[in-house]
């Protein structure tokens, strides 16, 4: 028969030799309308405790108000099926686990009802749901009270698992801005819930270039791995550069290539090994003893009259033509080998004053007078005077 909870009071209506037991614990005043299976009903207002619910007790077992056969009860009542009695139809006080669904409950399952089993009507007859510790069909996790928007790798209040774009910074993440995550603003928090860095193709602050993959450090022109634009100095040759040895670049060593990318040069400042001197923007074809032009040093022949030189025409220089500048940069004389405009002979080293015939050291041709006995003549006895015992 039927076990009341929560230590109820029983009470009972008689009426036309039948009587309506009602069961319930609490105060509640409940206005019921009882009516047997094709019968006039009986209206009746009772003051009871907690109404919990109704049957007819007066008649026998067989035809009593039971609901276990067909389910049909009276108009204002219904069947609860773990009981197999028809209870009075209220939206409140009704008892959960009877099996039947309550106006004010979601479900009712009677002993299936489960706190802990997925998917099952729950013992306090609600349906089961995201929140209540229990993973049911359409969810990926739920703990419960736990569920959290906010907390680091929490289940989320949707009973979804924590995943990057969910605002909420989990484990494994650098960052998570949810909707704003994007990967291609600048500085954003990136779909991946990485950090913006340099290489994920979107310049971003402190960054000159970011060609994401293609960035490198060996190819011409490209952004540098860095995000930093090419330059001279990062050892690769790009456009406008004739060298680039990175940090081997240099305006004082020798035969380097130079901090503006170019190539060692005359006229850079720097000795390099196939240069006499380089004095930069001293240097000068013009100057005396100047490094040249060339950065060879200043040499006779170069046309500047240096140090040491008499005179230096250049190209004009020459050891034949009369009254030329020599080719060893010394004024044309008497007894280098080139007759001048002044001078009867030149025979250079072969120039005498005591061999007969030869040029002498004057310039002058041998001739009688001059203390030599030339072949063509019987004396000679350094004068022209007549009567000194040698006669012109």
């Amino acid at each position: 028969m039927f076990t009341p909870m929560l230590s109820p009071m029983l009470v009972a209506l008689t009426s036309a030799a039948r009587s309506l037991v009602c069961v319930g614990s609490g105060a509640v005043t409940v206005t019921m309308a009882y009516a047997l299976r094709r019968q006039a009903p009986l209206l009746a207002v009772l003051s009871i405790t907690g109404l919990v619910g109704c049957f007819d007790a007066t008649i026998p077992a067989a035809t009593a108000l039971t609901c276990d056969d067909s389910g049909l009860c009276p108009t204002g009542f219904r069947c609860a099926v773990a009981l197999g009695l028809c209870e009075l139809e209220v939206s409140f006080g009704v008892l959960c686990g009877d099996g039947v669904r309550g106006a004010d409950e979601d479900c009712d399952e009677a002993a299936a009802n489960d706190d802990a089993r997925a998917d099952a009507c729950r013992t306090d007859c609600t349906a089961p749901r995201c929140g209540d510790a229990v993973i049911d069909d359409g969810e990926a996790c739920d703990d419960g009270p736990a569920n959290s928007d906010a907390a680091p790798d929490a289940c989320r209040s949707t009973c979804v698992v924590p995943a990057c774009g969910d605002a909420t910074i989990d484990r494994l993440e650098e960052c998570d801005d949810g909707a704003t995550n994007n990967d291609a603003l600048p500085n954003a928090c990136r779909t991946s819930c990485a950090r913006h860095f340099c290489g994920d193709a979107v310049v971003d602050d402190g960054e000159d270039c970011d060609d994401g993959a293609a960035n490198s450090d060996s190819i011409a022109d490209a952004c540098r791995l860095d995000c930093t634009t090419p330059r001279c100095g990062d050892n690769v040759i790009d456009a406008g550069e004739d060298c680039d040895d990175g940090a081997a670049n240099s305006d004082v060593f020798v035969d380097a290539c130079r901090e503006a990318c170019r190539p060692f040069r005359c006229g850079d400042g720097v000795i390099d090994s196939d240069e006499a001197c380089d004095d930069a923007d001293a240097n000068s074809d013009d100057v005396s003893d100047a490094c040249r032009t060339d950065c060879n040093g200043p040499t006779c022949g170069d046309g500047v009259i240096d140090a040491g030189e008499d005179c230096d025409n250049g190209e004009g220089n020459s050891d034949i033509q009369p009254n030329a500048c020599r080719t060893s940069c010394i004024e044309a004389r008497c007894g280098d080998g080139a007759r001048d405009l002044d001078e009867a002979c030149d025979d250079g080293v072969l120039n005498d004053d005591t061999l007969p015939g030869a040029c002498r050291i004057t310039c002058d041709n041998a001739g009688c007078g001059d203390g030599v006995i030339d072949t063509d003549e019987a004396c000679d006895d350094g004068n022209l005077r007549a009567g000194d015992g040698c006669a012109s």
